[in-house]
């Protein structure tokens, strides 16, 4: 087994940093359309992205801070609003979490 140093994921929050950008768009999945917010990140860096997914009853907008502390390391991160959250469209069928994780593989 290779033991892999963990990257140094501390920043300072006292505002040295300046605040990475996190841009939103939308994409159509099946009848519903989805908002995401995404980083901006200044360089292609090759590794694969982040994505990560809010909680029932919250939207990816809870996850904001943990998103740009990860793109001020480089990482491309995606932070969908899941069906029927947040700025995402509410489908007409109803919503469990096997539909809402078909959503995210589409």
């Amino acid at each position: 087994m290779v033991a892999r140093a963990r990257p140094d994921l501390s920043f300072d929050a006292g505002g040295g940093a300046e605040r990475p950008k996190i841009e939103g768009a939308r994409v159509q999945v099946g009848s519903v359309a989805m908002f995401y917010r995404r980083s901006v990140t200044a360089l292609p860096t090759g590794r694969p992205p982040v994505v990560l997914v809010h909680g029932l009853g919250l939207s990816g907008r809870y996850m904001l801070p943990v998103a740009e502390r990860l793109a001020r390391h480089n990482l491309q991160v995606y932070l969908p609003d899941l069906p029927g959250f947040g700025d995402s469209d509410k489908p007409d069928a109803a919503l469990d979490v096997s539909r809402l994780a078909d959503a995210l593989a589409d």
